[in-house]
């Protein structure tokens, strides 16, 4: 659906997109529901349910809602994210529950204005930001705010991933109220993303990276299920910087405080934050 305005698209059913028809055997494969320079309009209601590839896409819209909504595809469904934005601004994604093989939500290029509240994630790879400017290309994502969310059995938390190379910004991301379950990654930070099974010069340093600055995570609770709760893998060119952890407690399953791993960067911590070992306490 493109060039639209003042659209509704609600209900009560479910659209199935037959994925299983395409998974593995198509490299192009379409997404179920997209919207494309559409203006002041709305999504609510609906399930979308095993999508060929991404189940909801937004892309160049501007004041779109995402209401109410449930998606679900099961873990093993490739690249089946189930909401992605991409060069669209003042967009609500709220209310709803989201179960994939892929990110959940994923914030792309051109991404601003983003709000996110009382979402349900899992299975899948959490609330991501990126990939970043791929190929060495310029990104600009920013206000970005994740307000309540449940995050369960998911391989990422809170992910922000860009590639070697590029240049732009991802500014004033918060997250906050978020309570994990079972959650490999918690928190993560790669400036290093590279594609699986890539080990070449892409994933090392090139010189320049997307500068992520002015990102503050509030009150992250729950249980992770890897010993590096908090991940923040980040150039030597200092581009990650005003960094803010307040009162975040995560426990391994075991119930232990597990470890944090923090690479050219310094997170200023509030309140009482464990682990933060690695964050350089109360640094600025």
């Amino acid at each position: 659906m493109g060039h639209l305005q003042q659209f509704t698209l609600t209900g009560k059913g479910t659209i199935d997109g037959r994925g299983n028809n395409w998974w593995g055997k198509q490299k192009s494969r379409p997404a179920t529901i997209q919207f494309n320079d559409v203006k002041g309009s709305a999504l609510s209601g609906l399930t979308v349910t095993n999508s060929p590839q991404f189940h909801v896409t937004l892309t160049n819209c501007d004041s779109v809602q995402i209401v109410g909504i449930t998606i679900q595809a099961p873990e093993s469904g490739p690249n089946a994210d189930g909401i992605d934005t991409f060069q669209s601004t003042n967009i609500v994604i709220k209310d709803s529950t989201i179960g994939t093989g892929d990110d959940c939500i994923g914030i792309g290029d051109g991404s601003s204005n983003i709000r996110i509240s009382d979402i349900t994630c899992g299975p899948g790879h959490g609330i991501s930001i990126g990939s970043l400017a791929k190929g060495n290309t310029k990104a600009d994502v920013h206000s970005i705010h994740v307000n309540g969310a449940k995050l369960k059995s998911t391989t990422n938390g809170l992910r922000i991933k860009t590639w070697q190379g590029g240049s732009g910004m991802a500014r004033d991301i918060t997250y906050e109220n978020v309570h994990m379950e079972d959650v490999s990654n918690p928190i993560i930070i790669n400036q290093f993303y590279c594609e699986t099974g890539d080990t070449g010069s892409r994933c090392k340093a090139q010189g320049s990276a997307v500068k992520i600055s002015n990102v503050q995570y509030s009150n992250i609770r729950g249980t992770s299920a890897t010993e590096d709760e908090i991940t923040l893998l980040c150039s030597q060119s200092g581009s990650c910087t005003g960094i803010t952890m307040e009162n975040k407690d995560l426990v391994t399953n075991s119930g232990a405080h597990a470890a944090c791993n923090a690479q050219h960067v310094k997170a200023r911590t509030l309140g009482v934050v464990i682990p933060s070992a690695c964050l350089g306490q109360n640094a600025k």
